[in-house]
């Protein structure tokens, strides 16, 4: 299971209808659309257009781990460039225990998003993107065998440029549940 608490084994088809209605209702919302606005400032002021995955804020860097992408101290997630540009002093995680829950709760409470939000945005973050596929070479024949191929995980900066576009597509001009221009109201 992810940091965001995302899984594939979801039978109930009802239960993800709630989900997706819950999750549209707070990113439409005025709510989710400040913190979409005051994100997509927080990543605009990173000194280094980064980001990395599974930690608020990279304490430092584990030779032990499986990371092949090499990431830097200091180095943050979506979540940790609003918690940098608030000024908030930010752990690289919150428990020792392998409890994705918690730690979403914990992230939940520390930036005040909705619990659907926050999951949304640590899924988008660990786990929205793409490796680059790139061929492997047949070692017996020296030849490259077009039907192998090795997926190597997004860089930092990719994982940056990604979230920022998808943070920018997410502003709407009148959130649900706001004026509207003509005095109606949205949603």
């Amino acid at each position: 299971m992810s940091r965001s608490g995302y899984s594939d084994d979801c039978d109930d088809n009802l239960a993800a209808g709630r989900w997706r209605g819950a999750l549209r209702r707070a990113m439409r919302g005025r709510p989710g659309q400040a913190f979409f606005r005051e994100l997509l400032a927080a990543l605009d002021a990173l000194p280094q257009k980064r980001l990395v995955a599974n930690v608020l804020q990279q304490a430092e860097f584990d030779e032990t781990c499986e990371n092949i992408v090499p990431v830097k101290n200091g180095d943050v997630c979506a979540f940790g460039a609003v918690g940098r540009a608030r000024g908030i002093e930010m752990p690289a995680r919150f428990d020792d225990d392998d409890d994705d829950w918690t730690a979403t709760e914990d992230v939940k409470r520390l930036f005040g998003t909705t619990d659907a939000l926050s999951r949304e945005i640590m899924y988008r973050n660990d786990e929205g993107g793409i490796g680059r596929r790139v061929p492997i070479p047949n070692v017996r024949t020296a030849n490259w065998d077009c039907f192998k191929y090795a997926y190597l995980p997004e860089t930092p900066e990719e994982r940056f440029t990604r979230m920022r576009e998808w943070v920018a597509a997410q502003i709407v001009s009148t959130p649900i549940g706001a004026v509207a221009k003509d005095g109606g109201v949205d949603g």
